[in-house]
């Protein structure tokens, strides 16, 4: 296996690819005036008729990242690799499943897919896609790592950190009906209670936050979801928790996007934590950031497909 990373993913690509006791190189990326981009390997031969992967997010600036990728993919095909895996761990426009102008059509992220298959891509491992739907506009393999377990795991090891003694004082919340399946899985494993948040609309232009499922105000509340773009749908859970009694909640998401005034919407916020992992790398200022890496799941991953023997 021969392993090449971007810059959005380097420091999470060199701790798998020492994991994998491999190398982890990064091709030059040579920008014009004009903006445009190409990409230009140090030594072809390097990997002709070998089976290559790529680490790289394709987070913002999304546009370019994900040019960059398809770009790389396409210079190792020309460069005779056997097989290219992309591995990367947060999708952009994973959000764009569907058109947003014309119901039932293809979103986006179809385009996206398009553009990595014909530049090349054999192969496509992601983590906790915000649609498994998008998986479907791709004619190659996809693994899409959900991180149930991973999560569970954390929540577990943690419990006294969160102040709590055990499963039965804990519940998680999903701040959307999106998340129903996602944080039920994640509470099965637990052991614990779990309610799900819906926005219901009662006038013109008025919408509130109702909950089904057990929630009891004297536990401790994690708030589950995938991404956290600009803070808005995590902070107005915990608001509304907080509204409701709950004295302590802690948040906990996949894909640190942070749009915008994100961190600072957090920082102001009732939530005490908010765990994310290292799927987009950040220099975090806000202190109630907590990273866990996921290098392990994507060691994981090339272990099972065989290309990491390690």
């Amino acid at each position: 296996m021969k392993m090449l990373t971007l810059d959005a993913s380097f420091e999470l690509a060199r701790v798998v690819a020492r994991a994998c006791g491999v190398s982890c190189l990064h091709p030059n990326i040579i920008t014009f005036a004009d903006g445009e981009n190409e990409i230009r390997l140090p030594d072809p031969e390097y990997y002709r008729d070998e089976h290559v992967v790529i680490i790289q997010s394709t987070s913002p600036p999304v546009n370019e990242r994900c040019m960059q990728l398809a770009f790389t993919i396409h210079a190792l095909k020309n460069a005779g690799a056997r097989t290219i895996t992309a591995i990367i761990p947060y999708l952009g426009y994973s959000r764009h499943e569907e058109s947003a102008q014309f119901s039932g059509m293809p979103g986006e992220a179809g385009v996206i897919a398009g553009l990595f298959e014909v530049a090349g891509l054999d192969r496509l491992c992601t983590v906790a896609l915000h649609s498994g739907d998008v998986a479907d506009f791709f004619s190659v393999p996809v693994v899409n790592h959900k991180l149930s377990a991973f999560i569970a795991e954390h929540i577990m090891g943690n419990l006294a950190a969160c102040g709590v003694a055990g499963p039965e004082q804990l519940c998680l919340v999903s701040p959307d009906a999106g998340g129903a399946d996602r944080v039920r899985a994640i509470a099965q494993r637990i052991g614990c209670s779990f309610s799900v948040f819906s926005k219901v609309r009662y006038g013109p232009d008025k919408t509130r936050l109702e909950s089904t499922g057990v929630l009891d105000r004297s536990k401790t509340v994690i708030i589950i979801d995938d991404i956290i773009d600009t803070g808005g749908t995590i902070v107005h859970a915990a608001d509304a928790l907080h509204g409701r009694g709950v004295k302590t909640i802690f948040a906990w998401a996949v894909h640190p996007v942070f749009s915008a005034n994100a961190l600072e919407r957090i920082d102001r916020s009732c939530i005490k934590s908010v765990f994310v992992t290292d799927s987009i790398p950040c220099e975090y200022s806000s202190k109630k950031i907590e990273v866990v890496s996921i290098a392990q799941v994507l060691v994981t991953m090339l272990r099972e497909d065989g290309l990491c023997t390690n």
